[in-house]
């Protein structure tokens, strides 16, 4: 008890604080202890950051349905366009394919970007963020 003292912080509440000293032969141990215990959960952890998932881990229907509801979005709003400049007297026919094709290409691009992220996510935790965001059962 002799080598405790008080410490206020904040104004919230007071603490215990041991005082260690570095001459002492037990406190040598216990440094070089803790300094391999510190350097082994670094290592452990540093290795758990570094291993992202794979792409494997996407279901190949959620690759194929992003990019088929985006293809297919985009082909509509070509049709679309294209057969409302050659025939503009008939735009009540051809508007129906701008606006599925624009309800097609929305969800066709917000996913294709998930999908990018994924790939390009420097940590796993970013990658489990974005893996629940997508549409997998």
């Amino acid at each position: 008890m002799k080598n405790k003292r008080k410490h206020k912080i904040k104004q919230f509440e007071e603490i215990e604080i041991n005082e260690t000293y570095k001459d002492t032969p037990s406190s040598k141990q216990e440094d070089s202890q803790s300094n391999e215990i510190d350097q082994t959960s670094n290592s452990i952890q540093h290795q758990e950051q570094e291993q992202k998932y794979d792409f494997n881990v996407i279901p190949i229907k959620v690759v194929a349905l992003t990019v088929f509801l985006f293809l297919l979005g985009v082909i509509f709003i070509i049709f679309g366009l294209v057969f409302l400049i050659k025939n503009p007297n008939k735009f009540q026919q051809y508007i129906s394919l701008l606006i599925v094709g624009s309800l097609m290409i929305i969800p066709g691009v917000y996913y294709s970007c998930l999908l990018i992220k994924f790939m390009r996510a420097d940590t796993r935790s970013t990658q489990q963020r974005i893996l629940n965001e997508l549409p997998i059962d």
